[in-house]
């Protein structure tokens, strides 16, 4: 899935450039399953729980996937974006 113009701007208008990710996202499309990759589009690490109700809201509003993530350990594939979008990074 794309990301459109739109919604990259208004991402950056409350969250800043070091908790969004755009680049280097294959280790963000898999766990510790084996052979499963599916990257996303875009990384953000909420700082607070304001950041991640406004991010919900916006993929809310543009129809963007969503795939909420810990610290990609898990073994089923249950934190793989499969359908692209955004993963909401909740590993400190």
């Amino acid at each position: 899935m794309a990301l459109t113009t739109s919604f990259l701007d208004e991402i950056l208008v409350f969250l800043t450039s070091d908790a969004v990710r755009f680049t280097d996202l294959e280790d963000f499309g898999r766990d510790e399953t084996d052979d499963y990759c599916f990257e996303p589009d875009l990384v953000v690490f909420p700082g607070s729980a304001e950041e991640t109700a406004r991010i919900l809201a916006l993929c809310n509003r543009y129809k963007v996937p969503v795939t909420c993530r810990g610290g990609g350990t898990g073994l089923s594939g249950g934190a793989l974006p499969v359908r692209g979008g955004v993963v909401l990074s909740t590993d400190s």
